[in-house]
């Protein structure tokens, strides 16, 4: 059995770009991102990544949503088991025990460094977020009432927590000051609406933020890149969001046993719109945040990349290790609100692992469907 710091030597001597451009990746020049040479994917969007990790580079996809260290990625490119994937490599170095006993230590040192500095830059973060937040403007009256309005949603208004900033930045990519030195690019200008992230403790995390058009109520502002056309999201999250939700109600009762949770803010308020039930209305923020990680991807029936390799999504099981959206202990029935106008495969594996993650004895745990092609908010608004 190999130790961590003979595996961390092995690797070390490995050059992980030449070895996945050796197994198919294609780079773009000297970049560090290309297609996989596991699922074929990101030879358009350069999804497949190359980092520098805390203990040496690493690899990540994010269109087969796998990653790891090079002998992962000989593992599963050709196949082979651990001990055959590292005499693939040429074979991990001999440590003496001392030898090994002195690098864990040094890696335990370095590991509690990094995280106390990841733990200031989360707390800075959030304190940045939190005066943004409470300097945001209440939202009815402003551009972000006009948007809610033009969406369909009338109902008791009064009652959200969201907030509106008048002109909000919107960032992308960085460029040069004139001392050479890398700031944030500001692509965009405009109102935005916000959403706090909480915790199961009601602690603010971080910021949902989306940008809407104030002369057409009810829909996004409409954002393109300056350099390439581009058009990027409207919607953007800053801080933590996982292991969090968005708190959508100014009176909140824990003590409510109904909940309805979706993805976006539109979803679960164009359900309160309808039901108004004696009920919690949270949203997620994203699909991954609602259903958690998932202990391993598998492969979509029917969706390929250009290589005929199956895309590979997050699988139905839950990995219980890593952080979802909370739900109040008290509530003792779920209701999941599915989007149809995503696809049905895909969503359907997420809502699966949505209420394998979220089910516990006393807790009824259920998946609401709009009409196929359409989500709850288009269903409101054509009724």
């Amino acid at each position: 059995m190999l130790s961590r710091p003979e595996i961390q030597e092995l690797c070390a001597r490995v050059n992980l770009r030449e070895l996945a451009q050796g197994l198919g990746a294609v780079f773009r020049g000297r970049a560090r991102y290309g297609s996989c040479p596991l699922c074929g994917g990101g030879k358009a969007t350069a999804r497949f990544e190359i980092k520098r990790g805390a203990e040496g580079e690493v690899w990540v996809c994010a269109a087969c949503w796998q990653g790891g260290d090079a002998i992962k990625l000989v593992m599963l490119v050709k196949h082979l088991g651990f001990a055959e994937a590292v005499a693939e490599l040429g074979g991990a170095p001999s440590l003496s025990p001392s030898e090994i006993a002195r690098r864990e230590a040094q890696r335990a040192q370095q590991h509690e460094k990094r995280e106390a500095e990841a733990a200031r830059y989360r707390e800075r973060m959030r304190r940045d977020l939190y005066g943004l937040w409470k300097s945001a403007t209440p939202f009815l009256g402003t551009p972000v009432e006009a948007y809610l309005r033009g969406r369909g949603l009338q109902w008791r208004l009064e009652d959200l927590v969201l907030r509106c900033v008048a002109d909000l930045p919107y960032l992308d990519g960085a460029v040069l000051d004139e001392t050479g030195r890398k700031i944030p690019r500001v692509v965009y200008r405009g109102p935005a609406m916000l959403a706090a992230f909480v915790g199961a403790d009601g602690r603010f995390l971080g910021l949902h933020r989306t940008w809407v058009n104030p002369s057409r109520p009810g829909e996004k502002a409409e954002i393109f890149d300056p350099e390439t056309g581009e058009k990027l999201p409207a919607k953007k999250m800053r801080g933590t969001k996982q292991g969090g939700y968005l708190r959508l109600l100014r009176a909140w009762d824990a003590g409510l046993g109904l909940v309805y949770a979706g993805e976006g803010v539109e979803t679960a308020l164009s359900v309160r719109d309808v039901v108004r039930d004696d009920a919690l209305y949270i949203a997620a923020g994203d699909w991954g945040n609602l259903a958690g990680p998932a202990l391993e991807s598998i492969a979509h029936p029917t969706k390929k990349h250009g290589n005929g390799h199956a895309l590979r999504i997050p699988g139905p099981e839950p990995d219980f290790s890593g952080p979802a959206m909370p739900v109040p202990q008290n509530c003792r029935e779920l209701v999941l609100l599915k989007d149809g106008d995503s696809d049905p495969f895909t969503t359907g594996i997420v809502m699966a692992r949505a209420t394998a993650r979220h089910a516990c004895a006393g807790r009824k745990v259920c998946v609401a469907e709009p009409r196929p092609g359409a989500d709850f908010n288009d269903m409101l608004r054509d009724e």
